[in-house]
């Protein structure tokens, strides 16, 4: 997801399956000015909300790379959206609503070439 003013990236996610018998693994970067030790909501249609939290921070933003529980991956699949809410600077939530239309055969792709 990008600034339309400036095109600076804003938040990136990336899930991934695991090689072989390894989980899959989700990555989420954001840009600096969220605040990092609350996390980022992540929800799935209306289901409940689960906090991934930033477990890194470097020049390029925050972020995390962690394993997802394919409890998670069925949530993604079967679901039609995700909201993705950080903690803003003011404390207040910015919800990012994403399409989840295409996810489940991006998925089944990346997993056939993963091996899975």
């Amino acid at each position: 997801m990008s600034d339309r003013a400036t095109g600076g990236e804003i938040l990136s996610i990336a899930i991934a399956p695991g090689a072989g018998e390894a989980p899959p693994v989700m990555r989420l970067r954001a840009a600096h000015g969220f605040l990092l030790d609350r996390g980022i909501l992540m929800q799935v249609d209306d289901g409940d909300a689960l906090r991934i939290p930033f477990r890194i921070s470097d020049p390029q933003g925050i972020g995390t790379a962690a394993p997802v529980g394919e409890e998670v991956i069925e949530l993604l699949v079967a679901g039609e959206r995700v909201i993705l809410a950080p903690t803003g600077p003011r404390g207040r939530l910015l919800e990012l609503p994403l399409d989840l239309g295409t996810f489940a055969d991006l998925y089944a792709e990346a997993a056939e070439l993963a091996g899975g």
